[in-house]
């Protein structure tokens, strides 16, 4: 009942309405066109039978019998006057419920436009909610690997103050301890520099490993996503749009028939009643067989009259029943499409989120247990080499007292070096960093641009095309040129002002014919004026060339 309501507070309503008043009105007026001629043979009959009476009596009541024929007659063209004017109206009802019809059609037409548009607005406003997520998620994988690129420069330095922390108090201690340091020593560069040659290696097998598999699985969710998306949406759908047609067809169908069946009812009733009176009348005053025969071809007609009004109402019915199950239908479609729309976009979102954290926290896991791998090698690697440098220095002992001085000085200068070395890296990573991200800067700016130079490229170029279509439809061929088959084309160039204005029209290039060269001209000034310049393309004026093209290949 509630979307019966709905379709009968709505445009289309108001028009079955309307259609449904013409009809009735129609009705009523020839009921008026017939039942007028019954009551004019009824007066005739009456005057008759006065005439008889009179004649039988010889009275002198002629001229009075004169004067009521005469207001009979008048009577008469004046119910036929009447009758004329009954059909006209009648006529004027169809008129108008042709109309009706034409604008519930047009109305239609507009609410499918209408809903075209709403589509398309939708469709964009999705597209541009996915560029965001979409750019919104790489804007966090890049914070993300910045993060950890700063976590892994702080740790480096961190182990580096302790190396060095740990190499003053080697240098405090005693000479008898030298062996001990010359191998831990060994050890710690080994330990060091197996250590960024694992961890580099499984950093970069592990990224390439999670990179892969998060593509896969954001492949995979996606598919996933959609498809149980459209299933449930084209369920969602095709069960509300049953549910809602059911209950319109079913409602309407009742009220459109409990309708015709009261109207027919009635006006079959009305019918007969009168035709029964006036075949009591007609066989009380005449008591004859023609009088018979009229009270039946009246009550015939009365009958037929009904089935007329009866066949009319149920018309109007089915159309009313049409016209809400059409509503309905729009309705729930409009309905199921939008429930289905968000219950897709919202199982999508909430899949892709679970997805990439999950595979987040399978990279985070993979990545510890291949450091914590890597750093176990490296140690077992570290205490081996030491044990074996520890060997071989004891038996070096001797030696080593000649060589302490050569060491101290060679240990100082590689110190030294390692510091300038140290501090010639971390100046070009500094001059690096700043060199990418200068570019980076620069590269989205001039992506910005480009876009920005695009939008208003496109912007410019729909403004002079539809100039450019205007011209076309306002071009005339002069029909001397077709005469003499004269053809080329003409290149017009002019200024488009700020308002729109059309100025300083000019031939850039002939086409060779001087009256199409004019009738060129004249298709720009019938233009008059364009619409205002868009905002966007922030210009006080436009310059532009349009070629016309004149030939009679194509029927110009």
């Amino acid at each position: 009942m509630n979307i019966f309501l709905r379709f009968l507070s709505g445009r289309a309503g108001f028009l079955v309405i309307l259609l449904s008043v013409i009809i009735i009105e129609a009705i009523l007026l020839a009921f008026i066109v017939i039942e007028k001629p019954k009551r004019k043979i009824k007066k005739t009959s009456q005057h008759k039978i006065i005439v008889k009476h009179v004649e039988r009596k010889d009275t002198p009541m002629t001229s009075h019998l004169a004067e009521e024929d005469a207001e009979a007659k008048r009577k008469a063209e004046e119910e036929r006057r009447k009758a004329e004017e009954a059909r006209r109206k009648a006529e004027e009802a169809a008129r108008l419920a042709e109309e009706a019809k034409r604008k519930a059609a047009e109305a239609a037409r507009q609410a499918e436009l209408e809903a075209q548009r709403k589509a398309a607005a939708e469709a964009a406003k999705r597209k541009s909610a996915e560029e965001a997520a979409r750019q919104a998620k790489l804007e966090a994988e890049r914070k993300a690997a910045e993060a950890k690129r700063q976590a892994e420069l702080e740790a480096q330095r961190k182990a580096a103050e302790a190396a060095k922390r740990k190499a003053a108090e080697e240098a405090a201690r005693q000479a008898k301890l030298e062996a001990q340091r010359k191998a831990e020593e060994a050890a710690r560069q080994a330990k060091l520099k197996a250590e960024q040659q694992a961890a580099a290696e499984a950093k970069r097998k592990a990224e390439l490993k999670a990179k892969q598999a998060a593509e896969e699985a954001a492949r995979q969710a996606a598919l996933e996503a959609k498809r149980k998306a459209e299933e449930e949406a084209k369920r969602l759908a095709e069960e509300a749009a049953r549910q809602a047609e059911v209950e319109a067809q079913r409602k309407a169908a009742e009220e459109a028939k409990r309708q015709a069946e009261l109207e027919a009812k009635r006006v079959a009733e009305l019918e007969a009643k009168k035709a029964a009176e006036e075949a009591a009348r007609l066989a009380k005053l005449e008591a004859d067989q023609k009088a018979a025969a009229e009270a039946a071809r009246l009550e015939a007609e009365a009958i037929r009259k009904a089935e007329e009004a009866a066949r009319l109402a149920a018309e109007a019915a089915r159309q009313a029943e049409i016209a809400a199950k059409q509503e309905a239908e729009r309705v729930a479609r409009e309905t199921a499409e939008r429930l289905a729309r968000e219950a897709a976009e919202k199982l999508a979102l909430e899949k892709a989120f679970e997805e990439a954290q999950r595979r987040q926290r399978e990279i985070e896991e993979r990545e510890r247990i291949a450091r914590e791998k890597a750093e176990r090698e490296a140690r077992e690697e570290a205490e081996r080499i030491a044990r074996e440098e520890a060997e071989r220095k004891a038996k070096e002992e001797a030696e080593r007292k000649a060589r302490e001085e050569a060491e101290r000085i060679a240990r100082e200068e590689a110190e030294r070096k390692a510091k300038e070395e140290a501090e010639r890296r971390a100046k070009a990573e500094a001059e690096r960093k700043a060199i990418e991200e200068a570019a980076r800067i620069a590269r989205e700016k001039a992506e910005r641009e480009a876009a920005e130079r695009a939008r208003i490229e496109s912007i410019k170029t729909e403004y002079v095309q539809k100039l450019g279509s205007k011209i076309s439809n306002n071009r005339r061929y002069p029909m001397i040129s077709k005469t003499k088959g004269e053809e080329g084309t003409t290149i017009v160039g002019f200024k488009v002002l700020k308002d729109g204005t059309i100025s300083d029209i000019a031939i850039v290039e002939s086409s060779g014919h001087t009256r199409l060269d004019k009738a060129a001209i004249k298709a720009i000034k019938r233009v008059g004026k364009h619409d205002l310049i868009p905002e966007d393309l922030n210009e006080e004026e436009i310059i532009v060339e349009v070629p016309i093209i004149f030939t009679l290949n194509k029927g110009a």
